[in-house]
């Protein structure tokens, strides 16, 4: 197998399947107990685990029609997907329109269809030891979506003030494509929300990828509605917390310095203006990234881009 077939496989498993429904996938197989047992511990990401998945498969000679039949089993609505992947090792997938879920071990997440709007989360926290124009990110943020081409796909849902033991309830309250935070980072201590006296409390980037990691979970296995494909930290020194959420969503925005407030701004506004007229991550990235320089703010803030796999921003678009 080739390095560009196995890393296809990788791609595969880890699109389709998060950690523990990869591990019960696999016991599912001939001589799954055993395969499963070789796989490494539970501490080890989604991602480090459907490396090792796809590497023990090849090892044991185990990439053949019956994994792609057993995967089709598992994720019907993917079966085109599962069937390209299986050309590129000369299987032919029998395509089977209709299919439903026959699975033992897995419920399927229903697929957006191609009205579903965008949902986007905006939660901004703005304790009185800070002081920050988070209403007026909220309104450019609200105004650019409202001026683009693609304005009827998209939902905004913005909630100011957000206090820590909030964050739980609104995530579950309003599940999301994008959850966007606007307010102040702290480097490697944390993002900062209010406590209920409304005075700073910091949440650390170990909490908040569990969360995330929770969050996601949950949707993958049919628990909530959305799975977060992408979060945006628009708050000073927030590099931190974005390399830790990006084990466990597909793209996230951090920057890398403190953030003055014209630059928080127009980098905000740029990113969903060129978001909401379908273009991936990467493009609004990007743009937004050059609108602060052609705004005479070169390098103000060090926003960086991170990806849960090579290439998933170039391919993540929303409004479609």
């Amino acid at each position: 197998m080739s390095h560009n077939e196995q890393r296809e496989l990788y791609e595969l498993l880890r699109e389709l399947f998060p950690a523990d429904e990869l591990r019960r996938f696999i016991t599912h197989l001939p001589h799954g107990g055993a395969l499963a047992a070789s796989l490494p511990g539970a501490s080890v990401s989604s991602d480090q685990l459907a490396f090792s998945t796809s590497d023990l498969l090849r090892r044991h000679g185990m990439i053949n029609q019956d994994l792609f039949d057993a995967l089709v089993q598992a994720r019907p609505l993917h079966q085109g997907k599962i069937g390209a992947v299986a050309r590129s090792f000369g299987v032919a997938v029998a395509k089977t329109p209709g299919a439903t879920t026959t699975s033992p071990f897995v419920r399927e997440p229903q697929e957006a269809g191609p009205q579903t709007k965008t949902r986007i989360l905006l939660l901004a926290s703005n304790p009185t030891t800070t002081m920050l124009r988070l209403d007026q990110e909220a309104r450019n943020i609200r105004n650019a979506i409202q001026a683009s081409t693609h304005r009827d796909r998209f939902d905004l849902e913005i909630h100011q003030a957000v206090r820590v033991d909030d964050l739980i309830p609104l995530l579950l309250k309003h599940p999301a494509d994008i959850v966007h935070f606007s307010g102040h980072g702290a480097g490697d201590d944390g993002l900062v929300f209010a406590d209920s006296r409304d005075e700073a409390v910091l949440v650390d980037p170990d909490a908040l990828r569990q969360l995330f990691a929770v969050v996601n979970e949950d949707a993958r296995g049919g628990g909530g509605s959305r799975e977060i494909r992408c979060v945006v930290l628009n708050a000073c020194l927030s590099a931190p917390q974005a390399a830790a959420i990006q084990e466990v969503v597909d793209c996230v925005i951090g920057m890398g310095k403190r953030v003055a407030d014209e630059a928080s701004l127009l980098f905000a506004t740029n990113l969903y203006t060129t978001l909401a007229e379908g273009r991936s991550v990467h493009v609004a990235f990007e743009l937004a990234r050059v609108s602060t320089s052609l705004g005479g703010l070169k390098g103000e803030g060090a926003p960086q881009l991170r990806e849960r796999a090579p290439g998933i921003a170039r391919r993540t678009t929303f409004g479609k």
